[in-house]
């Protein structure tokens, strides 16, 4: 999955735009202006409960085309001293990404290349300082840190079991190219199966077949984890998603409509529902752990907590034709809207594509240090 998505030479988001109705899949920044502007708010508020460091790294974590950070800057420019505070980080390995994240910033041409990528890009006029670049986010300097991972996390490999008389058999590829059963228990499963249903109730574990986990994601929420104990902070991480825990969610996305996962690797989006549960477990257990996870909400409940209802009508004032304010309204609605119970048969997504059902579909999940309290929209 890992290769499909970022192989140098053929990995899927490697050389080219795949967001947007031209591309495979629309996400939320795309749809409204609403929603970069929004996490804005929900980074200047915990900036705020923060105590208002001087300076503070927003970090994003798979920025795409740089949508949502340019709507963030835009929507928080007058708020001085949280403008001014700021530096801004974009963690992406995709030059093509890349690329597009400097003309979504007004970055300059690159004019460093740093060991861990090209790391300053000339002037950002935003007020926000340089904007930098990093292919991880353990590059990113020391500091109080604010997190933002939107649809990062869905692109994490996945590890698929599935129980059988023989116990928890990994699910695995065949040279055939099909997909088959381990004979038994694999060092990943006797590793990874045993930690994710500790703590399941005995009714729902004995009743499960199928079991996802993603270790990379894990491993990634606990790096964050790890930074926002020293430096302070808060993480947000926005997905389609569940509490978990989930059995075969794995999917494939290309002009807009479901394809064969093992169909033309690199030419189709890899994706997987996040388990949330096991993410707010993993810091839960972690000892003497100074950071809390709030959540997972719905997206629907993060927007409206965060005003998208007091942002609409300001925005509808400032229209000046019908058709301006008949667009912001749909564009509000697209990210509010949809139905529960997301998940279909065999826990495999409903709708065309990622862009169905965003209200529900889409959860939140933060992480704050201890003693910030509970984050905006939670």
């Amino acid at each position: 999955m890992q290769e499909c998505l970022t192989h140098p030479e053929f990995g899927y988001y490697m050389h080219r735009d795949v967001f947007g109705e031209a591309g495979d899949f629309v996400t939320s920044p795309e749809v409204s202006q609403a929603f970069g502007e929004l996490m804005g708010a929900w980074a200047a508020w915990t900036w705020e409960s923060m105590g208002k460091p001087s300076t503070v790294r927003i970090v994003e974590l798979g920025p795409g085309r740089g949508t949502l950070m340019a709507d963030l800057l835009r929507g928080t420019k007058n708020l001085k001293g949280f403008a001014d505070a700021v530096t801004v980080h974009m963690v992406d390995v995709s030059p093509a990404n890349r690329k597009a994240q400097r003309e979504a910033l007004k970055c300059g041409p690159k004019t460093d290349d740093a060991e861990n990528g090209d790391d300053n890009t000339g002037k950002n006029p935003t007020r926000h300082g340089l904007g930098k670049w990093h292919e991880t986010m353990d590059a990113v300097p020391p500091g109080p840190t604010i997190v933002i991972a939107h649809e990062f996390f869905d692109a994490m490999p996945v590890h698929q079991f599935t129980r059988t008389e023989r116990g928890w058999c990994e699910r695995l590829v065949a040279i055939s190219g099909d997909m088959v059963l381990s004979p038994g228990l694999t060092p990943a499963g006797a590793l990874m199966v045993p930690r994710r249903l500790e703590g399941v109730e005995a009714s729902r574990r004995d009743g499960l077949r199928q079991l996802e986990i993603s270790p990379r994601s894990l491993a990634i929420w606990e790096r964050i984890a790890a930074r926002l104990e020293e430096h302070g902070g808060a993480a947000i991480a926005i997905d389609y998603g569940e509490e978990g825990p989930l059995g075969d969610t794995l999917q494939a996305i290309r002009d807009h409509e479901f394809v064969d996962v093992l169909t033309d690797p690199g030419r189709a989006d890899l994706s997987a529902y996040v388990d949330f549960g096991a993410m707010r477990r993993v810091i839960e257990t972690r000892k003497n752990s100074g950071v809390e996870c709030h959540g997972p909400v719905t997206q629907r409940d993060l927007l409206f907590g965060l005003g998208i209802g007091q942002w609409l009508e300001k925005m509808v004032e400032k229209c000046a034709t019908e058709k301006e304010v008949d667009k912001l309204i749909a564009g509000c609605e697209r990210l509010v809207s949809g139905e529960q119970g997301a998940l279909g048969e065999g826990g495999r997504t409903e709708g065309a594509g990622k862009g169905a059902g965003m209200g529900f579909r889409y959860k939140a999940l933060a992480m704050v240090s201890k003693g910030l309290g509970k984050p905006a929209g939670f």
